[in-house]
């Protein structure tokens, strides 16, 4: 369905919630997400006055609604007709039960499309990062290097000059196998 005007003359409203107070203090991200949805509002047409933010959700979880006011608010305001659009990142952020969920008529977006648009707002502030390939590493300035591990850079090179020989991949890796070589691995960890 397109949004026409008689959508604009009601409220739009943006609804936020993240389940626990560590994801509120750990997933900033989502939370920006969130916020920034009201500019959506505003993209598709909405008057600042008709742009509602409801977020006295967060950290609360979609188990029930009983406790969540702001969801509450939502369902009675969209059972009354009095909303031109809901607003929000997935439709999990409502409710977890079919009971809670269904009055309001909402389809669920996948935790997939979740990370991705979270993985292009960071692109987008320039923040995004991606682990350098084996072989390379960041130097203490900034700056992308060749791994200082004398025994990385040569592995990498007789790799490389095999396939350059060979051309083909599983060559290298039969030729790996028969003399006993495994690749570098970059050993990762999340911890600290």
């Amino acid at each position: 369905m397109k949004i026409q005007g008689r959508h604009c003359e009601r409220p739009a409203y943006v609804y936020m919630r993240q389940s626990t107070p560590w994801q509120v203090i750990e997933h900033r991200e989502s939370t920006e997400r969130q916020y920034h949805l009201r500019e959506h509002a505003l993209e598709l047409g909405w008057p600042a006055s008709r742009v509602e933010v409801i977020d006295g959700d967060q950290g609360r979880s979609g188990s029930t609604a009983a406790h969540r006011s702001g969801f509450q608010r939502l369902l009675t305001e969209v059972g009354m007709d009095r909303v031109g659009i809901v607003l929000m990142l997935e439709a999990s952020r409502l409710a977890r039960s079919n009971s809670d969920s269904s009055r309001s008529a909402v389809g669920r977006h996948t935790s997939r499309t979740h990370l991705y648009e979270g993985r292009w707002n960071k692109a987008r502030k320039g923040l995004l990062q991606f682990p350098l390939p084996v072989g390379y590493v960041h130097g203490a300035d900034g700056d992308r290097g060749l791994d200082p591990d004398v025994q990385v850079r040569e592995r990498l090179a007789y790799l490389f000059a095999f396939f350059r020989r060979h051309g083909v991949v599983r060559s290298v890796v039969r030729e790996l196998k028969r003399e006993g070589l495994d690749l570098p691995t970059r050993v990762t960890s999340r911890d600290g």
